[in-house]
């Protein structure tokens, strides 16, 4: 938990009072170590946990009507996720959140949360926060989508997620920039001979 709430100071300056808030959290929090391959939502859930990442990273995907598999975005460590909209308007997901290492979560129920948060408005602001940097790193994704070629994706993310880079497979890689695994090791081959990797 205390990993949790190191994350949260990077995310937004606290004062002692509001540090206090978030210690009361404990009592609300569950632990769960997920397995290589494990899911933790899959389409038709309604998801009614809010995830952070302590370890480990998972893959949000949809598979399209071709049974092809798309990736939305991946969450690494101190990485926060949920679904507000499902959990509004009582509506299941059409994705899927898989674990691709060995990942350990700690989590938090909605309804919890949003008792607390109606009577902490630190709890609250911390909650905006986390939904705009979720939305942030999915607009990021849908930018690089539309606006660069496969090629300009792959060097984006060398340059701006070396980390990421280095930790998943080609496949997911390529279902990440939306391109065939065959393109993008063609395209890794050729820009390793130009020592650009």
């Amino acid at each position: 938990m205390n990993h949790l709430i190191n994350t949260i100071k990077k995310l937004e300056p606290l004062t002692e009072i509001e540090l206090k808030e978030l210690e009361a959290m404990k009592t609300l929090a569950s632990f769960k170590l997920l397995k290589k391959g494990d899911y933790i939502f899959t389409a038709g859930d309604m998801p009614p946990i809010s995830v952070y990442v302590k370890s480990g990273i998972l893959r949000h995907f949809v598979t399209d009507n071709n049974g092809n598999e798309k990736i939305i975005q991946f969450f690494m460590e101190e990485a926060f996720f949920d679904d507000c909209g499902s959990y509004v308007n009582n509506q299941p997901i059409d994705y899927h959140i898989q674990a691709i290492e060995d990942t350990e979560i700690i989590y938090f129920y909605l309804d919890d949360l949003k008792a607390i948060a109606e009577k902490s408005s630190v709890i609250e602001r911390i909650g905006i926060k986390i939904a705009a940097d979720f939305l942030n790193n999915h607009r990021e994704h849908v930018t690089i989508l539309m606006k660069f070629s496969p090629e300009e994706r792959y060097k984006y993310l060398l340059t701006n997620k070396p980390e990421l880079v280095q930790r998943i497979s080609v496949t997911h890689l390529a279902q990440f920039l939306d391109i065939s695994r065959e393109t993008l090791s063609r395209m890794r081959a050729r820009l390793a001979e130009q020592n650009i990797l």
